[in-house]
């Protein structure tokens, strides 16, 4: 059986063929750094406490949050002459929370904007309004 020489082992066909198979495979395998791991997706749930100003009146609060992404519910609790409230929608775009209610027959508001374990934000009912800021108590 005569020898192979290599040249014709590796005709221009063949070399070809293999770059082809071989080039977009090592491309795809990445074979580069890793890539950063994505962050969980922003969770305001949990028990804040806080003040709002209601007719220029300082009024503490406790407010809970839970669900999950997409089906958070929320209730606020004022005491004082201020019934507890159950939003009827708690929505959620990035870190920015809108829940809307009703409280004492006027529709009420209240937006804010989460970072870390702090918010602040304000509220509208009935044509009044006013600040609002809290901290995370429990998660």
């Amino acid at each position: 059986m005569p020898a192979t020489s290599p040249s014709r082992l590796w005709s221009p066909r063949l070399l070809l063929l293999v770059l082809l198979t071989l080039v977009p495979a090592a491309c795809a395998g990445g074979g580069g750094a890793a890539s950063a791991p994505t962050p969980p997706p922003f969770d305001p749930s949990g028990e804040w406490r806080g003040t709002t100003s209601v007719q220029g009146a300082s009024v503490p609060f406790t407010m809970v949050i839970s669900g999950a992404p997409g089906a958070y519910t929320a209730s606020l609790n004022a005491g004082g002459d201020i019934p507890p409230i159950a939003f009827s929608s708690t929505r959620v775009e990035g870190n920015v929370v809108t829940m809307t209610g009703d409280v004492m027959g006027q529709g009420l508001s209240i937006v804010v904007t989460v970072e870390g374990d702090d918010l602040s934000g304000s509220w509208n009912a009935g044509g009044d309004s006013g600040p609002i800021s809290g901290s995370r108590v429990a998660r």
